[in-house]
């Protein structure tokens, strides 16, 4: 999605909404891996995090607006309902995907190129990740692992809806038992 509906590449300043989150964490590092300079907004306790994993600017959403401090922005990838405030920073070319929240009418009248996308998995796609995993372009970060029972579900789904997982959060299937 970066890549073929965002469009980003080498030199684009992109900002990525949500950093921390589950998504933000792969956008960050595909969006590096296409050599765009990224800003991402999180937290304070997740600076250190993104960081680590390639964000050039990490803005604490608690303390400053975005919008203050970045402007004339190539891309923005949304995946915190904030589309008003992202198509503020674009450039007047600029591109923005949001993966929650669906542009008006009017943003779009202002931005043709702003529109909502989800995930529409494909080999070639799935194929060019596994290679950026493989290349250790992309680290996996798994936040926490549950068993495949009712109990492990029912935390992993509290886990999800509390929006603070730090990666992906993993179901584990036990090896059926030896016979």
């Amino acid at each position: 999605m970066i890549v073929n509906q965002l469009a980003v590449g080498k030199g684009d300043r992109v900002l990525i909404q949500g950093g921390a989150g589950g998504v933000g964490l792969y956008a960050i590092q595909i969006a590096k891996a296409q050599g765009a300079y990224v800003a991402t907004t999180a937290s304070a306790a997740n600076h250190d995090l993104l960081r680590a994993i390639g964000a050039d600017e990490v803005i604490d959403y608690h303390q400053t607006k975005f919008t203050d401090v970045l402007h004339d922005y190539d891309a923005v990838f949304d995946t915190t309902d904030d589309i008003e405030n992202g198509l503020a920073i674009l450039k007047p070319t600029g591109r923005l995907i949001s993966i929650v929240g669906r542009p008006t009418a009017t943003q779009q009248n202002g931005h043709p190129s702003a529109k909502h996308w989800w995930l529409h998995p494909n080999g070639r796609d799935l194929s060019a990740v596994a290679e950026l995993v493989s290349d250790g372009k992309v680290k996996v970060i798994i936040d926490s692992e549950y068993p495949l029972t009712t109990a492990g579900l029912r935390e992993a789904h509290i886990r999800s809806e509390s929006h603070h997982a730090h990666g992906k959060i993993v179901i584990t299937i036990a090896d059926p038992p030896a016979k």
